[in-house]
């Protein structure tokens, strides 16, 4: 048997579509991957697009990152804040944004620790109210729970 070198795979491939469009196949051309946009991370980016996303975990990191007095961000800070938080902003989606803007707006105000989406994933099931009556009454901030 000879092995040929220069072997045209053009050839080869128009003969093989020519037999199966004859045989009533049809063979679409393939389609080249696009190639990704190259993003640049130093990008100047606003919050505000993360809060007005459809997918409710980023618009809980939006108005996490709004909490914590982020307003502008570049693209490879935001990827890596996301990055961080992704994993508690996903056990936050069954619950109302509403409730969720009041837990951060009440660990904001009352809290002596740093505290963090999964913090509000802690407080989140807490009456807040009476918290707050017990703080008023020890004069006192929360220190954890």
């Amino acid at each position: 048997m000879e092995i040929k070198k220069n072997i045209d795979y053009k050839k080869i491939v128009d003969s093989i579509v020519s037999i199966l469009n004859r045989n009533g196949y049809t063979i679409k051309e393939t389609q080249r991957r696009k190639k990704r946009e190259v993003l640049d991370p130093e990008e100047v980016l606003d919050v505000d697009t993360m809060i007005s996303d459809e997918r409710k975990h980023i618009v809980i990191i939006g108005v996490f990152a709004k909490a914590k007095g982020i307003k502008k961000w570049k693209r490879s800070q935001r990827d890596l804040f996301v990055k961080k938080n992704i994993k508690q902003a996903r056990e936050l989606t069954n619950y109302k944004i509403m409730q969720i803007v009041n837990t951060m707006a009440y660990l904001h105000k009352n809290a002596n620790f740093k505290w963090t989406l999964g913090t509000v994933g802690k407080y989140i099931d807490e009456n807040l109210i009476e918290l707050d009556k017990k703080e008023r009454i020890n004069n006192k901030k929360i220190v954890s729970l």
